[in-house]
């Protein structure tokens, strides 16, 4: 009997024993299970912290070279404008400069008219007109902005009213013009455009 007792509990511990195993087996197949998916998203992450800066790199390649690009065609785009600026200088006959500023809205219109004469380009026109102007419109014509300063209507009128050429201005002038009797149809005309 007591034979049979031991050999029972021998069998109940060779259960619990294997029931352990089991046990202890199972953890340590949960926790390399556990430890690979750690390595997998770690290695993951790596992977993907290496293609981000791929990525950085390559962008940073790609704005490198657009900003070269972008600065050589610049500077082309400057010698282009400097070297058509330099051959309409010397292709066309020069004009006189300012010489009074009250005068700035005749001047205007005889450069108008002269760059159009000679086909310049009107992106050219603020170019060539600065070194005209006399040392007060030619500081206020720097000033402006440029999308005023390409469009000659919008510099002639700012220049106009930097130097006191308004609408006020004009009619003081016609104003206190005296008449003589007796004048002719082409006398009046040309009276008026030596007014202004």
């Amino acid at each position: 009997m007591q034979e049979k007792e031991e050999r029972e509990e021998a069998c109940v511990r060779d259960e619990e024993r294997e029931v352990r195993q089991a046990k202890w087996a199972q953890a340590e197949k949960e926790e390399r299970e556990a430890r690979q998916v750690q390595r997998e998203e770690e290695r993951e992450a790596r992977r993907a912290k290496r293609a981000h800066k791929e990525r950085d790199f390559q962008l940073s390649l790609r704005k490198e070279e657009s900003d070269k690009a972008a600065a050589i065609a610049a500077q082309a785009q400057e010698r282009e404008r400097e070297r058509r600026k330099n051959k309409i200088a010397s292709e066309i006959p020069p004009m006189g400069k300012l010489r009074y500023p009250k005068e700035i809205v005749h001047f205007l219109t005889d450069f108008r008219e002269h760059m159009r004469k000679y086909k310049v380009d009107r992106d050219q026109w603020a170019v060539l007109l600065k070194p005209l102007l006399d040392a007060k419109s030619a500081s206020f014509m720097d000033r402006l902005a440029s999308d005023v300063k390409n469009n000659f209507n919008a510099l002639s009128e700012a220049l106009a009213k930097a130097n006191g050429i308004t609408p006020a201005y004009h009619c003081r002038r016609w104003y206190n013009v005296t008449w003589q009797e007796g004048l002719t149809p082409i006398e009046i005309v040309l009276a008026l455009q030596a007014i202004g």
